[in-house]
């Protein structure tokens, strides 16, 4: 079943975690009132804005590699498991993440996994894409980095 899955699913997967991303710095920076935090979450839920943008411009230009496997369906094996454990999988249930946030630190330790997950996923799509397509994903790591810098530095 899983062999089912190529790399326009993957793409799709993508796109959904960062709406979940997005969703939870929107829904987080409803839970604190101070100003300085708020619009910090707000800025990174913008930037997801943005990824989500990226990732739409790559499923209109799905094709891409078949990546070397051991065994069919090894590859895509992998990288669902990438995504079922991701923090914002396509299931995730934002809304019970937002309610176990009791401080600052819990928001910014839970985006620094988001922020973690995320260009390790991003990375293994590199594997997917078109090659022509490998700078948009490498810019998308690269804004992850930042987001990391920027959650440390607010911690």
């Amino acid at each position: 079943m899983l062999s089912a899955f190529n790399g326009l699913d993957v793409i799709t997967f993508a796109v959904e975690i960062e709406k979940n991303g997005k969703r939870f710095y929107e829904k987080v920076s409803d839970i604190f009132e101070d100003t300085e935090v708020k619009k910090f979450f707000l800025n990174l839920a913008n930037e997801e804005e943005k990824h989500i943008s990226d990732f739409e411009k790559l499923l209109k230009d799905a094709s891409g590699n078949d990546p070397q496997e051991t065994y069919k369906g090894e590859y895509i094996d992998y990288v669902k498991s990438l995504v079922d454990n991701h923090v914002f999988n396509t299931k995730a249930d934002i809304d019970a993440l937002v309610k176990n946030i009791h401080n600052k630190t819990d928001a910014l330790d839970l985006a620094l996994k988001f922020e973690k997950d995320s260009i390790l996923f991003f990375t293994e799509l590199k594997e997917l894409v078109a090659p022509h397509n490998l700078g948009i994903i490498d810019n998308l790591i690269s804004q992850e980095r930042n987001h990391i810098r920027l959650l440390a530095q607010m911690k």
